[in-house]
């Protein structure tokens, strides 16, 4: 396919009787590795894992991984790619893992052996038990992301002129500066297969792409910074950038940002107010919140010296009675919706991911969970008359990082009626409002800080704005503090990045939230010296 781009240079070139080979020919995408691009991968994987059972393991899994990075800037764009093999072993109720970027029967049969060497290092005094949860009907097949479009198929000059149009755009717009625009796509191809006969494959699509800019007041030099918030990580392809309205975004933030310069700027007066928070505030507040706190791991103290802990720190006695919220918030987590970046078949333990109930009511009613630890809580599931399974959260960027437990995708549900987050602003009266702020939280969840752009609401109207407004909280204060919430139509997705574990493994999920006012917020200068 030929852009305008390299339409016109060609001709340009041919005209003036230059030959040339298209610069697009050194960016050629391979073709996917799954599921016919590498035939010998089953091969690959069985053979760490028979390596590992002859050594002595009593479980061994393997995952090949190929990921590939499509990053578009203002020039050109940068391609990587990354292969890497990894082993787990688990031996005498330890866990061993060995990994290499290299992709051979023989590499394999010397992980599998690392992999239980580093286990048996790891065994001191007496053995332990280590439990897995079953995986149930054992499923075996290929799984792919479901996308319109492949942006490694296309010619990256395409991709190219699509930015180029949009920065054009934006600088047509009134006041506009300091603009930054890129789009990011990921092809991830990975293998699984285990010593319970389990051999599985997916190739799995994200996209993603940054708009920013500032709107300046030439009179008085002040300016409002912008983000296009619709564009955060999806599982999508090229679609994702070519069938949205991004220009109806950018005009819609330019105008939010022009209407902005006309309001007074103001301190804030520290105190308690009521706050309404909009859906990008409350999809973090309820990533890091609830999602971390809701790690099984963290809450066994596991994650201690690297992603943290929890305050659900008496797991047998706090789920099923733990109240975290009031009553309307109800959290439920789920990896199956399309579009959503955590979308997967199977998680990298070979699980097909549950849709849970995290919390019911207000009430904490289960955690995320991978085989491992699910049988930690293995007796509330008895008593509480769930199934005792994993929650399929486990999940690594590539097969050179250990799977860990990280966030499913969480949705928390919106009221039964269409209420918008701007009549919950006329229903707010008077109080203060925050858009896209940021949240920072302690190491067991338990405190925060909420900050960022923030409104003065009279009357239900933005009045002002505060240069430096943040909300102290404690995470028991603020969900039990939500007397209102946005319905179905004022949900917004957002594509989440969390860090994890040593060495740090950062991975997206997904959050569906709407808007939520909270009462009684404590409300502080966060730039006010005591």
């Amino acid at each position: 396919m030929q852009t305008r781009r390299t339409l016109i240079r060609n001709s340009s070139l041919a005209a003036a009787g230059v030959a040339i080979s298209h610069p697009a020919t050194l960016l050629a995408a391979p073709q996917p590795l799954f599921p016919d691009g590498y035939p010998d991968r089953n091969d690959i994987i069985n053979a760490a894992i028979q390596s590992a059972l002859a050594a002595g393991a009593s479980y061994a899994d393997a995952r090949l991984s190929h990921k590939e990075s499509l990053a578009v800037y203002k020039y050109a764009p940068g391609r990587t790619e990354n292969m890497a093999f990894g082993v787990r072993a688990l031996y005498k109720g330890y866990w061993g893992f060995a990994a290499s970027p290299i992709w051979s029967t023989d590499e394999g049969a010397r992980l599998g052996a690392a992999a239980v060497d580093q286990a048996k290092a790891s065994v001191l005094g007496r053995d332990r038990v280590t439990d897995l949860a079953p995986l149930g009907n054992i499923t075996n097949g290929h799984w792919e992301t479901p996308i319109k479009q492949d942006p490694f198929k296309l010619d990256p000059d395409e991709i190219l002129d699509f930015n180029y149009g949009l920065l054009s755009f934006i600088r047509s717009l009134k006041n506009m500066g300091n603009i930054r625009t890129m789009f990011f796509f990921e092809r991830n191809n990975k293998a699984f297969g285990s010593s319970n006969n389990q051999f599985v494959t997916q190739t799995l699509y994200s996209a993603s792409g940054a708009v920013e800019f500032d709107v300046r007041d030439k009179d008085t030099q002040s300016s409002v910074g912008v983000v296009v918030e619709e564009l955060s990580h999806a599982g999508e392809g090229y679609e994702y950038v070519r069938e949205r309205p991004i220009r109806d975004y950018i005009r819609s933030v330019h105008e939010e940002a022009l209407e902005d310069l006309k309001l007074p700027v103001k301190p804030v007066d520290v105190g308690r107010f009521n706050i309404l928070v909009d859906q990008s505030g409350v999809a973090n507040l309820l990533s890091k919140s609830v999602g971390s706190a809701t790690e099984v791991d963290r809450v066994f103290g596991f994650e201690a010296n690297s992603g943290g802990t929890s305050y659900i720190n008496e797991p047998e006695s706090m789920l099923g009675t733990l109240k975290i919220g009031s009553s309307l918030m109800n959290v439920v987590a789920d990896r199956s919706h399309h579009g959503s970046v955590g979308r997967v078949r199977w998680d990298d333990e070979g699980v097909e991911p549950v849709r849970q109930n995290i919390v019911t009511n207000g009430v904490l009613t289960d955690l995320q969970t991978n085989r491992e630890g699910a049988s930690w809580i293995r007796d509330y599931y008895k008593s509480s008359g769930l199934e005792f399974k994993s929650s399929g959260s486990t999940s690594a960027p590539t097969a050179l990082d250990v799977p860990r437990v990280h966030k499913s995708d969480l949705h928390l549900v919106p009221a039964a009626d269409n209420t918008s987050r701007d009549s919950l602003r006329e229903a707010l009266g008077d109080g203060i409002e925050f858009r896209v702020p940021n949240i920072s939280m302690d190491f067991q969840q338990v405190t925060g800080v909420i900050r960022g752009k923030a409104y003065e609401i009279k009357n239900g109207k933005r009045t002002a704005r505060f240069a430096d407004a943040g909300v102290l909280f404690r995470t028991s204060e603020i969900w039990n503090n939500m007397y209102s919430i946005g319905g179905s139509d004022s949900v917004r997705y957002y594509g989440i990045f969390s860090t994890k574990g040593q060495p740090p493994q950062n991975v997206a999920s997904a959050v569906y939230s709407p808007p939520a006012t909270f009462k009684e917020m404590t409300v502080v200068d966060v730039k006010r010296k005591g």
